[in-house]
């Protein structure tokens, strides 16, 4: 029996599979027991220091609300979030139909749309980055 080379494409689809698990408990119990992310993480030091957000300020918010189901207000609070999600299951979709029914290998550099994807998310970070900026008042 000859053993195959497992690729990093592989390990991260595994992964994946236990994270999305995991995602879904957390849901289910950020739901039923109404927790809060926010306020028990330590302060971010641009905004303390400086008082202006940095580029990933909202997105604790954002994870709150996706796992609790309101995908508006994670969009409003940072909407590279949801965009990971998407591009993650896009990812798993492609590795799966790839390997599961092509049977053949996934390689991340033959997904199509990958510089889109790569591009798109540096663009939608500098956009909400700016008009956060942009709307910021002084506290």
């Amino acid at each position: 029996m000859k053993l195959e080379k497992v690729t990093l494409e592989t390990v991260f689809f595994y992964i994946g599979i236990l994270g999305t698990i995991a995602a879904a408990g957390a849901a289910a119990i950020v739901r039923q027991e109404g927790l809060q992310l926010t306020g028990r993480m330590l302060p971010c030091i641009l905004y303390t220091w400086f008082h202006i957000p940095c580029p990933g300020c909202g997105g604790t918010r954002a994870v709150q609300y996706l796992l609790q189901g309101n995908i508006l207000d994670s969009l409003r609070a940072h909407p590279l979030v949801l965009y990971g999600v998407i591009c993650y299951l896009y990812f798993m979709g492609s590795y799966a139909y790839t390997t599961f029914f092509q049977k053949s290998r996934f390689y991340i550099s033959s997904l199509r749309g990958l510089r889109i994807l790569m591009m798109g998310s540096a663009v939608l970070l500098a956009v909400q980055w700016a008009i956060k900026l942009m709307f910021h008042t002084r506290l």
